[in-house]
């Protein structure tokens, strides 16, 4: 049988075993929703042994995938693109069929759309269905609204945020949350006229998580009247107004 000293140096040497095992790198996990692999781990785990050295805020993975145009699972046209509003670089999907986009579009000038047929402002048949992410953004990588739905349009926005968290701060403290939500406004109001046609009396909004905070503490109370007041799907989450 073991004596007393014997199991501690046989704990002891157990110890030293797993304290040797190398630690498993953080995944890391990059956007890419179009699914080609872009997650490619590579983890930049060298800083000092902490894991850190080297390690991109989510904003700065995600300025790493691709924008431009692409097609969209029901065959519309999906342009991926940033404008800047009220200061904020806000990069946002919108799916359409192309002959619904702005040809000669003033906002769009790094990548036209080919057959785009509308002219800055005209109304369109179709509406919009606004899709916020959750915290880490996500869901706007998978854009799971791109195909057209009861005549909706799908579109996605990138929190304009190092941790692309809506209304940045944490938890439910979103501290930026006002000025997110009048680039929201703005975006969707201002800037999405000159890039395609639609129904601007037809705007639905959907949250997820992150996105579902902002849009019920900061949007729904005071912008909604900028959207048609048709409606909003909040999902994951949701806190009272956090303006008048």
């Amino acid at each position: 049988m073991l004596n007393v000293r014997s199991l501690l140096a046989a704990l002891t040497l157990l110890l030293l075993v797993v304290n040797a095992a190398p630690s498993p790198k953080p995944q890391n996990r990059r956007p890419g929703g179009n699914g080609n692999g872009n997650g490619n781990g590579r983890g930049n785990g060298n800083g000092g042994g902490n894991g850190r050295g080297n390690r991109q805020t989510a904003q700065q993975q995600a300025a790493r995938v691709p924008q431009g145009i692409s097609e969209a699972t029901d065959g519309s046209t999906i342009l991926d693109m940033t404008a800047e509003v009220n200061g904020l670089p806000l990069r946002f999907r919108v799916s359409m069929p192309a002959d619904q986009f702005v040809a000669d579009s003033p906002v769009n000038t790094a990548n036209p759309v080919a057959g785009a047929a509308q002219t800055p402002g005209a109304a369109g048949t179709m509406g919009l269905n606004v899709l916020l992410h959750g915290d880490g953004g996500q869901s706007f990588f998978d854009f799971p609204n791109q195909a057209a739905q009861a005549n909706l349009a799908g579109v996605a926005i990138l929190a304009p945020n190092a941790n692309l968290f809506w209304g940045g701060g944490q938890g439910l403290d979103r501290t930026d949350g006002v000025a997110h939500a009048q680039a929201v406004t703005d975006l969707v109001t201002q800037t999405l006229p000159q890039v395609v046609a639609f129904n601007a009396s037809n705007v639905f909004l959907t949250g997820v998580s992150g996105g579902s905070l902002l849009l019920s503490g900061f949007v729904m109370p005071a912008h909604m009247d900028a959207f048609g007041a048709t409606g909003v799907m909040l999902n994951c989450g949701a806190m009272p107004p956090q303006v008048a």
